[in-house]
């Protein structure tokens, strides 16, 4: 086995690490006292330092001067990042009273009046109070929501605005037992169920029993209807009866919440009676059969008379 390798007695090797690994060792600074530390030098033991003069003879080197570095120029922030504005919309290719469609087609502006056409009728003004004198019960939203929620219920009639009364059941009663009625017997008024109904004498008012057994009679008390009756009724969706939501329902039990005596129209509402003045509309133009001529089975015998044998 070889001896092992004497650094120490390396003096070339010695002087090369003192290059590496010293840096501070060069000529100037030992010749100021600066004694590096025996063995291999290094960074964290430099070695150690020996005034040269601590008699304060040998003059030291001038000190050098400090020159400031110049001054920074002031701060720059740049261009404003804040982005340019969109660029303006293409012209419109499309000629005149004409806009580009979602199509890439030109289609009539509906904000400019195409020339040539004449300009359309203005809006009228708007009522500078609530409609009087006899109206249509729709021109009376936002006024009498009551007549103008029943207006399904007045085709072909007129109201006065403002002419809405409560009256007494009694008198109400007293009214429909005078009037004809839908079969010629009269009418009353049940408070219990709310609702009106037309006397009805199934023998005296038609043959008894009926050729067309599809027939029932509208408007009468439903405890008259035999069970076949009370289904037809509940299909043809006979009555005013509505649902907790305030839409029209069936029923086999229907009720009737309005009769018109004379020039009044009268209405059944939770429980209480009110009327109001009506007049039928008047039409530029009368239909023949108001000026007489046959009376259609509908009229006089309800629907069911549509499917009566002598009908077919």
């Amino acid at each position: 086995m070889a001896d092992p390798y004497d650094y120490d007695s390396d003096t070339s090797l010695q002087a090369l690490l003192q290059q590496l690994y010293n840096p501070y060792a060069n000529d100037i600074m030992l010749a100021y006292g600066y004694q590096p530390s025996m063995g291999t030098p290094s960074i964290t033991n430099p070695g150690t330092y020996v005034d040269p003069d601590p008699s304060g003879t040998v003059p030291l080197p001038p000190p050098g001067v400090y020159t400031p570095p110049d001054p920074l120029p002031p701060f720059d922030p740049g261009v404003d990042p804040t982005p340019d504005p969109p660029p303006d919309p293409p012209s419109n290719p499309c000629p005149a009273g004409y806009i580009m469609g979602p199509r890439g087609v030109c289609i009539l502006d509906p904000t400019v009046q195409p020339p040539g056409d004449p300009d359309p009728p203005g809006e009228p003004p708007p009522p500078s109070g609530p409609p009087t004198g006899y109206v249509s019960p729709a021109s009376l939203e936002g006024y009498d929501p009551f007549i103008h929620s029943r207006r399904h219920r007045m085709s072909g009639t007129n109201v006065l605005a403002g002419s809405r009364q409560e009256v007494d059941a009694d008198e109400f009663n007293r009214l429909l037992g005078n009037m004809e009625g839908r079969y010629g017997e009269g009418a009353f008024y049940d408070p219990e169920r709310g609702s009106i109904y037309h006397n009805y004498d199934r023998v005296n008012t038609m043959e008894y029993p009926p050729k067309n057994t599809s027939y029932v009679p509208i408007g009468i008390d439903p405890r008259n209807y035999s069970d076949t009756e009370a289904l037809q009724a509940a299909h043809l969706g006979l009555g005013h009866q509505l649902d907790e939501r305030g839409r029209a329902m069936r029923s086999r039990n229907p009720i009737y919440t309005n009769e018109r005596i004379g020039n009044k129209m009268y209405f059944v509402d939770d429980g209480k009676v009110y009327s109001y003045d009506v007049q039928d509309v008047e039409y530029d133009s009368t239909p023949s059969f108001a000026r007489g001529g046959a009376v259609s089975p509908i009229a006089s015998h309800g629907i069911g008379a549509l499917f009566a044998k002598g009908n077919m």
